[in-house]
């Protein structure tokens, strides 16, 4: 794998003791250094690629480790029907009969804003609609 070196830049390290440097070398998929152009070359190793960043920022990656509650807790009650588990029609029937067989049976049902009552008098019928509703899309 070839090395990256990006120069002539204005690093961001996120480090309050030196908060910028002029290059960065990649190897191996790894930051190996941020400082020094030909500190960040020599890193970088021979072959390096070599972009120039014109005075441009460079950031760090950053990585949003958020969820949202009830999508998270949708997704472990749903049915897991990614490929290469389900591949077929009938492997998704076969997921959904051994899901079902789990699931424990439960009375009533699960309110939806489609369904209760006061939504039924603000949506129209599905019949009239000449596409989605917004929330739908």
């Amino acid at each position: 794998m070839t090395g990256l070196l990006i120069h002539n830049a204005r690093v961001l390290t996120m480090d309050d003791t030196n908060p910028t440097a002029p290059a960065v070398a990649v190897r191996e998929g790894r930051v190996r250094l941020v400082g020094g152009v030909e500190a960040a070359r020599a890193a970088a190793g021979p072959g390096a690629v070599e972009v120039d960043a014109g005075g441009r920022t460079v950031l760090p990656g950053f990585i949003d480790p958020h969820n949202h509650l009830l999508s998270t807790a949708e997704s472990l009650a749903a049915v897991d029907a990614r490929y290469p588990r389900v591949g077929s029609a009938a492997d998704l029937v076969a997921a959904i009969a051994a899901e079902a067989e789990r699931t424990p049976r439960v009375s009533g049902s699960v309110p939806s804003p489609w369904t209760t009552p006061s939504t039924r008098a603000v949506v129209p019928p599905a019949a009239t609609w000449t596409r989605p509703p917004p929330s739908t899309r």
